[in-house]
């Protein structure tokens, strides 16, 4: 392979020989320069000064008196002004975002010599255009006038009126920047170039002091570039070197010629030997790859490099990956396999995409809780458990996160107070929250230097040296908003520095440190500027990636930019057209990577610039499918057998090995509803998902109620609660409200303190006070009766035929009370859900697949007769649901109804029922302890919908 840089080294050292001290080499980036400086090392065999190596940026530095400021500082310098001149400023926060496109649009106005005068311009009449725009083209004021006759001044908007307000700002604030920054010495990079360009029109610039300058590998020129060239090239000191190819310059349709056709005829070049005839040939394999997914684009990167040749890898050109796309960077590293020792990422990484940006953004939801609270500081719930289960945090002490993670889980808080988690040795540092905006970044800066230390340790994988960087840029640029906002002296609230922070940190790109021009190397579009390799796998080369669909905002609208010759979208399409033909041209393999799949912001649709290859050219693009034929997916039905290992835990519901544990209602309702979510809870073990949202469920609904009627009636168990016991309790106001403090503080917090209902807890509290006076005003009507127990357990066996054996288990649970009136037992149970209480028989109750089971009936049968065996009582047993919804009609009802047989009976006495509900259990029972029956999915997935286990069995979808 003929490689671009190596010939140019050749020749630049038989040129200039031991004089090479006097030739300056510029570069478009600093990738180039050490790819150039490999192959002059190379070539020299005795002692000798290389050439200076620089970019166009510190040419162009080195030939000013200013120096180059950083676009957070221009950005607050440029804010300062605004507030003088604008009448209702907006706040910082605000002015931000808008703040840096103003800055873009002045250094573009700079680099490209436009007259801010002019360009900024508010134009009254068109016929201005022709008057003050006599140095234009036609074209040029044809553009002009389309734009400004769109804004008639008779007939503008409130959106209008807005736009042309600040664009009457920018003259000045231009001026007013320009002046500031000047005083300082300093300059925003368009400045500097512009101020370049003034020294030589002024005959002020001093000659270089080089023999040479050499310009290596650039394409697009701004303005002032060409005014540098045209100077440097007067003075008979520059030399040019363009990379391209005649495929696409000496055709002028083709967009990737169009600045180096400009190029090559304003600045011819001299470079013998070389042939720039490459492209087009035939020999060259082309393959494109159709991916299902982005993720599975960087997964396809390790198996194209498992079948690319090893004989050259050592060689900086051997191998490169490269990235339309640079937020695949992340996925790409960890899909590497471990036989690829040695890695070189010459691109930056957008912050926003890296590990640390999580808890970056956790932190910043744990500040904004601060201000404004009153006594202890404190937080929310949510915010507290995404910080610890945020990776950085639980690496520092897994135990100590994952029980206050259970802690937090369990005591269902709304919000936290700081001391909670902040008195804890290993991470309560993080709760160390300052009271005042001002304390934000030292905060900010001492976690991140604990977390920074914890990360480095004795782990030298390359996960951890990235994670350190991204902790270390991190630092760094807090540090540095840090003492910029210090010294301009800007106060701002907590909201306004944390969103100014936000949008700062959102735009950072990190760069990598990688083992320079060694093994492969993982680069952007843009870092391959006159780089050649054998073998290119780019990734994301979708139409949206390649080109690029997104431009920089501006205030500069598209045909002002035309007219005043600004870059424009097509300048930028002719850019990438130019990076990726000069990147294909000498490459001996080359693999197109994209997604085929129609999904967010990709289009599914390979770039343009692959169907131009295979149309245009004799180079043979090859398609490669190397996914699965997509399809739809019929999950396998989902079976557990009872192995022994299963049945072994289904011994202590029998009572073999130590005392029997009990069947519940709800077990049995989940099991004759689904037998694998019955598995999944009772014999497995896998706890249902438990997450703190300040929500209550129906279940913690009823069980924070059936705890506050519990504390309310307890002083009457035993004895009678008549009429006008009930009417003062209800009209006891504090003692409902204590009632129910003490359900929330035992049932729904499970906390030794008192605590403080705020919010959607301090509603549903007031619903429960309703709810409570309308079960003392159903009690008081049916009174008096005597209360027997409440929330109390009761039990009783049950037998059943297991492979001809006899089994027993005891079946029951905590019925919410029991009462008793006139000979009569009341077996009570509050319920919050839907209402029913009509059942189609006993064998209703056990059938599978029919939405018309009544639960409730079934649990509340059960609990009757578990209290009839357990007791022994002679009175009739009756079961009852209080279904509090309904408990506000005045023909409330808590019978349960048999309405089988065409009938409506009311169900007075459990006994009734007993022989035809035993023989249900018996044969449920017999089922479920059966070992040749496996746990299965349900049949009807309705039940699915709402089952916590859904994903584990593939019925989520």
């Amino acid at each position: 392979m003929n490689i671009f840089l190596e010939h140019i080294a050749k020749q630049i050292f038989e040129k200039y020989g031991s004089g090479m001290d006097q030739v300056w080499m510029v570069f478009p980036g600093r990738r180039a320069s050490m790819y150039f400086s490999r192959y002059l090392s190379a070539l020299v065999k005795t002692p000798a000064w290389m050439p200076r190596m620089m970019t166009i940026s510190e040419l162009f530095h080195s030939l000013s008196d200013l120096q180059p400021v950083s676009p957070l500082y221009a950005n607050i310098r440029l804010y300062s002004h605004y507030r003088a001149i604008h009448p209702e400023p907006e706040p910082f926060d605000a002015f931000y975002p808008w703040g840096e496109m103003v800055l873009n649009d002045f250094n573009e106005v700079d680099k490209y010599l436009v007259d801010p005068a002019m360009i900024f311009r508010n134009i009254r009449s068109l016929k201005e255009i022709d008057e003050h725009f006599d140095f234009l083209s036609g074209e040029q004021k044809e553009a002009i006038k389309w734009f400004w006759s769109a804004l008639p001044p008779d007939r503008l908007s409130p959106q209008r009126k807005e736009f042309l307000k600040l664009w009457s700002l920018l003259p000045e604030l231009y001026t007013r920047l320009r002046q500031d920054l000047r005083l300082e010495g300093f300059g925003y990079e368009g400045m500097i170039c512009r101020d370049v360009v003034a020294g030589i029109r002024t005959g002020e610039l001093l000659p270089p002091e080089a023999g040479r300058i050499c310009f290596v590998g650039f394409s697009a020129l701004s303005a002032c570039e060409k005014s540098l060239f045209r100077h440097l090239k007067g003075l008979s000191l520059a030399s040019f070197y363009w990379d391209h190819d005649t495929w696409y310059t000496d055709h002028k349709r083709n967009e990737a010629g169009f600045f180096i056709r400009e190029n090559l005829l304003e600045f011819p070049m001299d470079l013998p030997g070389m042939d720039f005839s490459v492209m087009n040939r035939q020999q060259r394999e082309v393959n494109l790859i159709r991916t299902s997914s982005r993720i599975e684009e960087a997964r396809m990167v390790p198996h194209i490099l498992s079948g690319i040749e090893r004989a050259g890898e050592a060689s900086p050109n051997h191998v490169a990956v490269v990235l339309a796309d640079e937020s695949l960077l992340m996925p790409l590293m960890y899909s590497l396999p471990p036989e690829v020792k040695e890695i070189n990422v010459t691109m930056g990484y957008p912050l926003k995409d890296s590990p640390v940006y999580p808890l970056l953004y956790s932190l910043f939801r744990l500040l904004q809780q601060t201000p404004g609270s009153r006594g202890e500081r404190r937080f929310r719930a949510t915010d507290v458990l995404e910080l610890l289960n945020q990776q950085l945090v639980r690496d520092l002490d897994r135990e100590a996160c994952g029980e206050m993670i259970e802690k937090l889980k369990r005591s269902n808080r709304l919000f936290v107070p700081a001391s909670m988690p902040g008195k804890h040795p290993v991470f309560g540092f993080l709760f160390n929250t300052p009271a005042e905006p001002a304390g934000i970044s030292s905060y900010l800066l001492n976690v991140l230097y604990l977390l920074f230390r914890n990360v480095s340790g004795d782990r030298e994988d390359e996960h951890h040296r990235m994670t350190r960087e991204f902790i270390y840029q991190v630092y760094a640029e807090v540090k540095k908003m840090h003492e910029l906002i210090r010294e301009e002296g800007i106060s701002m609230e907590f909201s306004t520095y944390l969103s100014l922070l936000r949008k700062h940190l959102q735009a950072l790109r990190i760069p990598f440190s990688g083992e320079p021009l060694a093994g492969v190397q993982i680069m952007g579009l843009m870092e391959t500027r006159s780089l050649d390799f054998e073998h290119v796998i780019l990734l994301s080369a979708n139409e949206g990636f390649l080109p690029a669909s997104h431009t920089a905002g501006s205030f500069i609208p598209y045909n002002l930019r035309k007219g005043f010759e600004l870059p424009v979208t097509e300048h930028q399409d002719s850019i990438w057209a130019y990076y990726f033909y000069r990147l294909l041209q000498r490459a001996g393999k080359v693999w197109l990577v994209y997604t085929g799949v129609d999904k967010g912001t990709v289009t599914g649709e390979p770039s343009r610039f692959i169907h131009q290859l295979r149309f245009d050219s004799r180079i043979r693009v090859k398609e490669l499918h190397p996914q699965r034929k997509q399809g739809r997916i019929i999950p396998l039905p989902v079976t557990v057998p009872k192995s022994a290992s299963v049945m072994a835990r289904f011994m202590p519901y029998l009572g073999e090995g130590g005392q029997a544990i009990t069947l519940t209602p709800s077990a049995l309702n989940n099991y004759i509803d689904c037998t694998l979510r019955f598995y999944y809870r009772y014999i497995a073990g896998i706890e249902e998902p438990d997450e703190p949202t300040g929500n209550i469920d129906h279940a913690g609904f009823g069980s924070i109620l059936h705890h506050a009627m519990k504390v309310l009636y307890q002083e009457k168990t035993g004895s009678v609660a008549d009429a006008g016991w009930l009417g003062r309790l209800g009209k006891d106001h504090r003692k409902i409200e204590n009632a129910l403090q003490e359900a929330f503080r035992e049932v729904w917090f499970r906390s030794e303190e008192v605590p403080v209902l705020e919010g959607n807890l301090a509603l549903v509290k007031e619903i429960m006070k309703k709810y409570i006076e309308y079960v003392l005003r159903i009690d008081r009507n049916y009174s008096p009766f005597t209360i027997i127990g409440l929330e109390r357990k009761y039990s009783a066996e049950m037998g059943f035929t297991l492979q001809g054996e006899q089994k027993k288990v005891l079946v029951g649970g905590t019925i919410d009370r029991i009462d008793e009136k006139d000979g009569r037992i009341r077996t009570v149970d509050y319920k919050t859900g839907s209402a029913g209480l009509e059942f189609k028989g006993v064998s209703s109750l056990f059938a599978r697949g029919a939405n018309t089971r009544n639960k409730a009936a079934f649990q509340t049968i059960l609990y009757a007769r578990a209290f009839l065996k357990a007791t022994g009582t002679g009175m009739p047993v009756e079961p009852g649901l209080y279904f509090l919804r309904l408990m506000h009609r005045d023909d409330f009802e808590y019978r349960l109804i048999d309405s089988s047989n065409n009938g409506k009976r009311p169900v007075v006495d459990v006994s009734g029922l007993e022989q035809e509900f035993i023989a249900g259990m018996k044969e449920l029972l017999s089922e479920l302890f059966d070992p040749e029956v496996p746990f299965h999915q349900a049949a009807d997935r309705n039940i699915c919908l709402n089952c916590p286990y859904n994903r584990l069995c593939s019925r989520d979808g």
